[in-house]
């Protein structure tokens, strides 16, 4: 029997674009399309004619579209979708229905990319949102809006780990590629926690060394930096830590953090985005204080009995899977 075909576009391959598209080649043949994430209106205007002529040739090949983030990229997929009677379902990831002035972060602050997430959001066959925080502002947007939440999900298989008490690290992971990202991912909250607690080793996976070279000069030495640790590594820090910190400003899911909580990590988060759905009972959720997120972290390393973390089973790939495939194929 000949497979339906599906056309999955995105803006960038990563980890959770990755396990859909796995998720999706099981049942579907996936033909996959990289929007490359531009700057400047005539390169966009480039990328979207060269995506105009693409979906214009190729449309009818496919009976599905399925596009990661709402944004520039997923307005024309969308549009063409719908005039060719194609169904099309639109991750909402978090950045695509954020805004922060102050840091110039989301589609939102530019009209023109907000507009066609809009657009996107309320025309597409049904969005599904990686959780209850981002189903809720889009809901808010487009109350007619048809929605489904789809937790992101974790694609490690925990293995052994070091014996919990042995664990003497604070971990926290993002790519942190400018000034803008450090701020949003709160490093600068992670660096002042570490200033305060000398003793312990603080570890920020995937800091930019190169380019951010003004900024990692005034951290304390209790900081270690890794720069450009691959996907795959990640569980041997995992192993060696006992708390995971994810600090952020606007985080609409977290899957390091996940990841980590898989691993057994204690985690603590701020009350930012779909974090606290991830932790539920597991760790902390806190404001954004050095101080306090310090007198949690001394008393956890002081600790004299293991800790276990329950992972919930919402974001296991197979939960994933099992939903993804359901939408889509029904």
């Amino acid at each position: 029997m000949k497979r339906r075909k599906i056309l999955l576009v995105y803006p960038a391959w990563s980890t959770f674009v990755k396990s859909d598209f796995e998720i999706l080649s099981g049942e579907f043949e996936v033909m996959t399309y990289h929007f490359k994430p531009v700057k400047g209106g005539m390169k966009v205007g480039i990328e979207l004619l060269k995506q105009a002529i693409f979906l214009t040739v190729n449309i009818f090949r496919f009976s599905i579209v399925y596009i990661w983030f709402a944004d520039q990229h997923s307005l024309l997929p969308i549009l063409f979708a719908k005039l060719t009677g194609r169904k099309s379902f639109l991750v909402i990831g978090g950045y695509d229905v954020c805004r922060i002035p102050s840091l110039q972060y989301g589609v939102f602050t530019s009209k023109l990319r907000g507009f066609a997430a809009s657009w996107s959001m309320k025309h597409c066959t049904l969005n599904l949102a990686v959780s209850n925080n981002v189903a809720r502002k889009v809901k808010a947007m487009h109350p007619n809006a048809a929605l489904e939440i789809v937790y992101n999900c974790v694609t490690l298989q925990p293995e052994n780990s070091d014996p919990w008490l042995k664990r003497k690290k604070v971990l926290t992971v993002a790519r942190i590629d400018s000034e803008r990202t450090y701020l949003i991912k709160g490093i600068d909250t992670f660096v002042e926690t570490a200033r305060l607690l000398p003793d312990i080793t603080f570890v920020i996976a995937g800091f930019d060394k190169k380019h951010l070279r003004h900024l990692a000069s005034g951290f304390p030495d209790n900081v270690t930096i890794l720069d450009g640790l691959p996907h795959d590594d990640l569980p041997d820090w995992y192993r060696q830590t006992r708390i995971y910190c994810q600090l952020s400003r606007s985080e609409s899911f977290g899957i390091a953090l996940a990841e980590a909580m898989l691993y057994g990590c204690i985690p603590i988060v701020t009350r930012e985005g779909g974090m606290p759905e991830v932790v539920e009972n597991n760790g902390y959720v806190v404001q954004r204080d050095s101080l306090a997120i310090t007198k949690i972290i001394a008393s956890e390393f002081s600790r004299n009995e293991a800790v276990e973390i329950r992972f919930p089973e919402k974001f296991h790939f197979i939960t994933r899977k099992t939903r993804i495939l359901e939408i889509v194929k029904k």
